[in-house]
C-alpha cells in the first residue's frame, strides 16, 4: 500500500516538472495607451515586460494587429519590433492592405529575468521627394488594448537557501500577482 502512494507521488512530482505553465498577458497592461498613434515619419514606442527570476521561459509569442495610412509608399514604410535593443522583425505598411494583423515569435536569448524592453519603430513616408515630416497622411496606429504576449513557463526549482527569499520569492517581476505561504510549526505548549 505504501508502495502504491510513494509511487503516485512520484508521478506527481515528474509530471509537475515536465508540465510547462501558459500565460496570456494583455499589453496594455503595461503601458497607458490602448492604441498607439505612430505619427511623423520617424517614431518609436516602448514597454517594459517583466520575467520573473522564478520562470525559466520555453516560448514567448507576440499577437497585435495595426492600421497605417493608406497614403504609405510600401516600399519606404515599415514598422519594426525590437526586444531589449535588437530588431526581431520588420512589417512593410501597405497603403492597398492597411490593416494587419500579427503573430511574432520572440527569441528566447533576447528575453532575460527582470524588466525587458519591448519596442516599436515607424518609419513611414508618402513621397519619394521632399515631404513635410509630419503631414497628416503619415501615421500607423498599433492597438495594444488588443494585442497579447502568450508566454509558456516552466518554474526554476526554489534553492534551499534564506538568501534567496528576496530575489526569487519577492521579485518585483511576478505576474499577475504574487504570494508567498508560510508554514511554521506550531508552538506547542511545554508538557
Amino acid at each position: 500500500m505504501t508502495i502504491r502512494i510513494l509511487l503516485a507521488l512520484l508521478g506527481l512530482l515528474i509530471g509537475q516538472a515536465v508540465h510547462a505553465e501558459t500565460l496570456s498577458l494583455p499589453l496594455h497592461k503595461f503601458t497607458a495607451a490602448k492604441n498607439v498613434d505612430f505619427r511623423c515619419y520617424s517614431t518609436t514606442h516602448e514597454l517594459q515586460l517583466p520575467i520573473p527570476k522564478r520562470w525559466k521561459v520555453r516560448k514567448a509569442t507576440l499577437r497585435f494587429s495595426y492600421v497605417n495610412s493608406s497614403a504609405l509608399i510600401k516600399a519606404n514604410s515599415q514598422l519594426s519590433v525590437h526586444v531589449n535593443g535588437s530588431a526581431i522583425t520588420q512589417l512593410p505598411l501597405d497603403p492597398l492592405a492597411p490593416e494587419s494583423a500579427v503573430k511574432v515569435d520572440l527569441p528566447l536569448e533576447l528575453l532575460q529575468a527582470g524588466y525587458n524592453r519591448l519596442g516599436f519603430s515607424i518609419a513611414q513616408h508618402y513621397t519619394l521627394g521632399c515631404e513635410f515630416p509630419c503631414a497628416p497622411e503619415l501615421w500607423t496606429q498599433v492597438k495594444l488594448g488588443e494585442a497579447m504576449l502568450d508566454l509558456e513557463y516552466d518554474w526554476q526549482p526554489l534553492p534551499l537557501a534564506v538568501s534567496t527569499i528576496a530575489d526569487l520569492l519577492f521579485d518585483p517581476a511576478i505576474i499577475p500577482k504574487g504570494q508567498v505561504h508560510m508554514i511554521t510549526e506550531a508552538s506547542r505548549a511545554p508538557p
